[in-house]
């Protein structure tokens, strides 16, 4: 799945205090931080991150694949980068829209066949995927039950192999 993300919508609808707290510059450094991890629990996804504007480009997307992070420039917005980035996708269905701007670009990438989720869905898609423990979020067996448990059940229902013999 790719994640085109409008990062100044992300910030400020999912992670207002840290632009109240941190300033800009520390809160995008905190969101990419927080999005690397993403990327990282979820070796599938591919993370661009769109902000609107000319800004310092972050050296952290360069460490970890999976996350690239780009400024719309010559006077667009993040919303018209995404919208280019969504209209150039090969596999629309495979595109996943984030941001909570449901006016101006929700319905028209839904328009293109691309997924939509708003920034606060997208930010608890995120906490889970990056703050649940390891095992909890990758184990897909069902729990294991003792043979003294099985026996039990199989008593109650009238059901043990030894009643048979």
């Amino acid at each position: 799945m790719t994640y085109l993300i409008d990062g100044y919508n992300l910030l400020h609808r999912a992670y207002g205090s840290w632009l109240r707290e941190l300033g800009l510059e520390r809160a995008r450094e905190q969101l990419e931080a927080r999005l690397e991890a993403f990327a990282h629990a979820e070796p599938d996804a591919r993370i661009v991150l769109c902000y609107d504007g000319r800004g310092a480009r972050s050296t952290r997307s360069e460490r970890l694949p999976g996350l690239e992070v780009r400024f719309s420039s010559g006077g667009t917005s993040a919303d018209e980068l995404i919208l280019d980035l969504a209209r150039s996708a090969e596999r629309a269905a495979s595109i996943m829209v984030v941001t909570s701007d449901v006016v101006d670009i929700a319905g028209r990438v839904r328009q293109l066949g691309c997924r939509h989720r708003s920034s606060e869905e997208f930010a608890a898609e995120v906490a889970r995927a990056i703050d649940a423990p390891r095992g909890a979020r990758t184990s897909r067996e069902p729990p294991r039950i003792s043979a003294k448990e099985t026996d039990a059940w199989l008593r109650e229902f009238d059901l043990h192999p030894e009643d048979d013999a």
